[in-house]
């Protein structure tokens, strides 16, 4: 296809996009090898950062949809529907009632966009990347952190309690 024949909006573009940002740093380590479904997920999420720099927003929700279903199944196993995972989850303690609503609605605007054409804006994506990191730091980078900063806080003497 010569350039000519392409079709261009008059829509202003933004590089990178409005919705970039920074990878969190546990994202690198999951990405180490270290752990190979950890390997999978972190590879999975860099393509959503990826999808989102080159304003493919469409496939970033997608992403974002099947890292959250991955996560789930990482953790408690396929246990059918989004839902029944959704409640696994819960149950599990890997998150709260909150956080499953909030992850409930970001599993939703993927499914749009795979199946009604929704394309999410800049806010949606900014928004549902906040609960998809919300939920994967406590999970997957700040588990061993806390562990080492329990370490170096002295402990508190018996009547402190």
């Amino acid at each position: 296809m010569r350039v000519k024949d392409l079709h261009f909006t008059d829509q202003e573009e933004f590089y990178p996009s409005p919705v970039s940002r920074q990878m969190p740093m546990w994202l690198q380590y999951m990405r180490l090898g270290l752990d190979a479904d950890e390997e999978i997920l972190g590879d999975l999420l860099t393509e959503v950062y990826q999808a989102i720099f080159g304003r493919q927003y469409r496939l970033a929700a997608m992403g974002i949809r099947a890292a959250l279903e991955q996560i789930m199944i990482m953790k408690i196993g396929d246990k059918g529907s989004f839902n029944q995972k959704l409640e696994a989850f819960e149950r599990a303690g890997f998150i709260s009632k909150i956080q499953r609503e909030a992850m409930r609605t970001t599993l939703d605007v993927g499914d749009a966009a795979m199946h009604r054409g929704f394309a999410p804006t800049d806010e949606d994506l900014r928004i549902a990347l906040d609960i998809v990191e919300g939920v994967m730091a406590p999970i997957f980078g700040h588990a061993d952190e806390a562990k080492g900063l329990g370490k170096r806080v002295p402990p508190r003497k018996n009547n402190e309690r």
